[in-house]
């Protein structure tokens, strides 16, 4: 053996060791925004099919107190026939929602949904930030819907 390879030894073992924690902070990552990214699609699907049904009913009868009880009547549905699962407590942003514009005949419904997400590995960060605030993400969804005149396909779908 020549002189030089015996200071080798063990230089893999100091390399790994140095490269574990690192790899596992991105992983953890990985995960907590993989879960966030999870529970905004379920969110989104959440807000839209609150403002179609919203819309639906608003394009039928003109009130805006019904749009609002449809709206949060999906809400409620979607929250119970998944059994909770993607959402931690969606609320609606606004005193009244959905929020009905109307501007050169075009009627607008818009439904803004905020939640929470709750973190696995970033928790861990609390650790090194004297007690921050990493126990959950915050996410926010928009879903807008247009009234329009009567259409083609009236009628082919119901829900």
């Amino acid at each position: 053996m020549k002189m030089g390879q015996n200071r080798q030894k063990g230089a893999v073992a100091v390399i790994f060791a140095l490269a574990i924690p690192i790899l596992l902070v991105f992983t953890g990552l990985a995960v907590d925004f993989g879960n966030a990214y999870f529970h905004r699609q379920q969110l989104q699907n959440m807000a839209d099919a609150a403002v179609l049904a919203a819309a639906d009913k608003y394009s039928k009868t003109s009130s805006e107190a019904d749009a609002q009880t449809t709206a949060q009547k999906y809400i409620d549905d979607m929250k119970s026939i998944n059994g909770n699962r993607g959402y931690e407590n969606p609320t609606a942003r606004g005193s009244s929602y959905p929020i009905i514009t109307s501007k050169d005949g075009i009627i607008k419904l818009k439904l803004v949904l905020d939640d929470t997400v709750p973190t696995y590995f970033i928790k861990i960060l609390k650790l090194f930030n004297n007690g921050g605030q990493y126990d959950s993400m915050p996410i926010a969804v928009t879903a807008v819907a247009k009234i329009t005149g009567s259409s083609l396909f009236d009628g082919l779908i119901t829900y």
